[in-house]
């Protein structure tokens, strides 16, 4: 949790003490409990990545944190 304030949505203000760890790789599928690919993440984002997983992307930043931005309810519409 030193690594990060809050939640690794972007714009998700809940601190990192108050949020859940997350795996990186779902951990349903195969994803390893490996401290590089762990991170915190509020219990509302993860629960709805895990069960939405198209509506999120997961990335590295510059200085090696995991970050996650929510790409909206339907990121795979063309807009009208």
């Amino acid at each position: 949790y030193v690594r990060y304030a809050t939640c690794i949505t972007e714009g998700c203000p809940i601190p990192a003490h108050l949020c859940q760890i997350d795996h990186i790789d779902p951990w349903a599928s195969g994803g390893r409990t490996d401290l590089d690919r762990l991170a915190p993440c509020c219990g509302f984002h993860n629960r709805d990545r895990a069960i939405h997983p198209q509506r999120y992307r997961i990335r590295r930043t510059d200085d090696g944190r995991w970050a996650l931005t929510y790409l909206g309810l339907h990121p795979q519409r063309a807009p009208r």
